[in-house]
């Protein structure tokens, strides 16, 4: 029984190694039995390609930069927003401050 076993799986993985063997050999280009001008045109068609890529590379790392000065642009806008409302926060108490102080000056005046 154990026998069997074993010679069935064996069989089942010859049988699958030889099938992804000849579907490799089918995906690869036979590169001795193609023409000069036929490996010349890959050859082009990858320049291309390669272009290509390289173009939206480019256009990806453009959009990127653009995307990192705004958002430190933002945050400046955000910092200097805080501080402003700091200075006018400062600028009330310190208004409330002299309001105290010149009726404290009235109310000793008027004595």
């Amino acid at each position: 029984m154990k026998l069997s076993k074993i010679v069935l799986s064996l069989t089942v993985v010859f049988t699958f190694v030889a099938c992804a063997t000849q579907a490799q050999d089918n995906r690869s280009f036979n590169y001795n039995a193609m023409s000069k001008a036929q490996l010349q045109n890959r050859i082009n068609n990858a320049k291309v390609e390669y272009k290509h890529a390289k173009a939206r590379t480019a256009d990806a790392k453009a959009s990127l930069n653009s995307a990192e000065k705004a958002y430190k642009q933002a945050k400046t806008s955000y910092q200097n927003a805080r501080k402003n409302e700091k200075v006018k926060r400062q600028a009330l108490k310190d208004a409330e401050k002299a309001m105290k102080y010149k009726k404290k000056i009235r109310k000793l005046s008027e004595q």
